[in-house]
């Protein structure tokens, strides 16, 4: 999870495929979800698991829904994938409940769907197919195109069926301890003559991700819970990758080729009651992520509009808001706007060659970043947009209390803005 000492490198998808053109010279945008594709996914064949490995299922582009975490009675490191259309539900009294668990209104019978994590009776023990509203991470989808969108539900805790990963985290390496996660990711068709080039209008150009987002239920602990032992987030994540980088990475080779950004719209800690007294969330940074192959990711808060998000470490700048800022309150409908200038993806690849390196970024060498991210590594027309994605996760280290977190989302888009 990034709750930022920790994160959860997990991502639970809805994926649809890329329509712009190969060279977008005008601004351009791509709608990955919004209202005219509420009953579309409704009827799409929806790749989905909790615990799914990296597959070729999984890397295709279409839609993706994935948890992770551990179910009860099932044996640690257990997945679940499943195809075909999400489950049609309606049962007035438990969508009720769902949707408040989420936000999203019940909408008529024929608009509801949703999908849980459930157990594999040949490999699992005692657990039932079903369980309460409350007790258990579910995806909610409602097909009205005025009020409808796809909500998340993660919880973990005494009474929950679906589980945070325990201290030895996921698959016993240590990675994402204590932490349980669900996602909604859009994987594109990156290596594609319709990819999507998010700074195709030149050196100068700037990348937009506009969502609508909403959050209806916290738990984060009481007054009594230690600092720190329970947080929930609810965050928006963008990858994007250097396709010629990629195809030229030779056997042996460890070139990156890829940077995953994630943006904290809504993060609630127990003990915390005053953000802006949080040394390590007013700025951002750059990490390597071990559960994704050692991926460097951009990670950081969501500023008030016009504010610039620095690098806590070298101070260049890594990204914008324009939009609504992170929330710690429950929240509807609320706009964010993120804006990421090829010079900042420029400096990214540059504190992350430097962290490897142990060099200042302004001290780096052209053929040093080329190494890590191939010959077109300043060309703003070589990169293109991998997926898109947003998520929930819960941090629950001692797993005495419940950490739940409810929202929904009911627009996401990105747009390649020239200068």
């Amino acid at each position: 999870m990034t709750h930022t000492p920790h994160r959860l490198a997990l991502a639970a998808c809805v994926a649809l495929s890329a329509t712009a053109g190969a060279q977008q010279r005008a601004a351009a945008t791509l709608q990955v979800f919004g209202p005219e594709h509420y009953a579309r996914l409704a009827a799409a064949d929806v790749w989905r698991s909790w615990n799914g490995g990296p597959s070729d299922a999984i890397l295709r582009p279409g839609p993706k829904l994935m948890f992770f975490g551990e179910l009860e009675g099932c044996p640690t490191g257990t997945e679940a994938p499943q195809g075909g259309p999400l489950r049609q539900t309606d049962d007035g009294g438990g969508w009720r409940r769902l949707a408040e668990l989420t936000g999203l209104p019940p909408g008529r019978p024929d608009q509801r769907h949703h999908w849980e994590p459930a157990p594999l009776p040949r490999v699992c023990r005692g657990a039932a197919t079903d369980a309460a509203p409350g007790e258990q991470a579910l995806a909610q989808l409602n097909t009205d195109p005025d009020e409808g969108g796809l909500g998340l539900y993660t919880v973990t805790g005494p009474q929950t069926r679906f589980q945070a990963y325990g201290p030895g985290g996921q698959g016993r390496t240590g990675a994402n301890a204590h932490i349980q996660g669900s996602f909604v990711h859009f994987r594109q068709a990156w290596n594609s003559e319709q990819a999507f080039r998010p700074w195709a209008g030149g050196p100068e150009s700037e990348l937009q991700l506009r969502s609508r987002q909403g959050v209806a239920q916290v738990q984060a602990g009481s007054a009594r819970t230690p600092e720190g032992e329970l947080q929930v987030k609810q965050q928006l994540g963008m990858t994007v990758i250097n396709p010629r980088c990629l195809r030229e990475n030779r056997p042996g080779q460890k070139r990156l080729c890829q940077i995953q950004y994630l943006f904290n719209t809504a993060v609630y800690r127990s003990g915390v009651s005053d953000w802006s007294r949080v040394a390590w969330f007013q700025q951002a940074s750059v990490m390597t992520d071990p559960a994704q192959g050692a991926m460097p990711v951009v990670r950081g808060p969501v500023g008030e509009a016009g504010r610039v998000a620095l690098d806590a470490a070298s101070r260049l700048p890594l990204y914008r808001s324009e939009g609504a800022a992170s929330q710690h309150q429950p929240f509807a409908d609320r706009v964010f706007d993120l804006r990421v200038r090829f010079r900042d993806l420029l400096a990214a690849q540059r504190v992350i060659v430097g962290r490897q390196l142990k060099r200042a970024p302004e001290n780096l060498r052209a053929e040093e970043l080329e190494a890590q991210f191939g010959p077109d590594w300043n060309r703003p027309e070589a990169w293109v947009l991998l997926s898109l994605n947003m998520g929930q996760e819960a941090y629950n280290r001692a797993g005495r209390e419940t950490a739940a977190i409810g929202g929904q989302l009911r627009l996401l888009e990105i747009s390649s803005l020239p200068r």
